[in-house]
């Protein structure tokens, strides 16, 4: 916790597993942002970490939460690897009725037309941002992101879609099937 006059401003869960330190719910109370209460609550998580017997330490954050990265980029943190949460598209049905499974509809009908609610974004700086349902899910850069925006040139919205979902590895309900060009099936 960071306080500042005796009031709590800034939280955070710093747990030990061996050598390492993860660091979970980072929060800094909306009206105290900016202020330097999140480098220190996170400076004191790691020195504790530290005392503690941790020599790494790791977290997760969403790539849409700039001040939160670029603080994490400032105590030296750095991408292992993306990942995002998986999350129902508005108007799936959790359970498909035994009539429309028996009737061979989809649970959710979006999928079936081959919208997986994907969109990518070029930067001037060469960067893909890939988002599902609008959150960055994945960042390609250097030559990931030439070659998937040398996969997208030219093609069809459904073609797209199944390249974001190739990129981001993000696949449900049998999407896989229709990604033949992914690497772990020979594509």
């Amino acid at each position: 916790m960071a306080a500042e006059d005796g009031e709590a401003l800034a939280f955070g869960l710093g747990v030990l597993q061996r050598e390492w330190l993860g660091v979970f719910d980072v929060i800094v109370d909306r009206d105290a942002r900016r202020r330097g209460h999140g480098e220190r609550l996170m400076r004191g998580l790691m020195a504790w970490g530290f005392e503690m017997g941790a020599r790494r330490a790791y977290l997760q954050v969403l790539l849409d939460n700039v001040p939160a990265v670029t603080l994490y980029d400032k105590l030296g943190f750095r991408e292992a690897y993306p990942y995002w949460y998986r999350v129902m598209p508005p108007g799936c049905r959790t359970r498909p009725e035994s009539a429309a499974v028996a009737l061979g509809e989809a649970a959710c009908p979006r999928e079936r037309d081959g919208n997986y609610g994907f969109s990518y974004q070029a930067t001037r700086d060469g960067t893909v941002l890939i988002r599902r349902e609008g959150r960055i899910v994945t960042r390609l850069r250097h030559g990931a992101a030439r070659a998937f925006l040398a996969d997208v040139e030219g093609a069809t919205p459904a073609e797209e879609q199944e390249a974001m979902a190739r990129y981001t590895g993000n696949y449900k309900r049998g999407n896989e099937r229709l990604a033949g060009r992914h690497p772990r099936r020979g594509g």
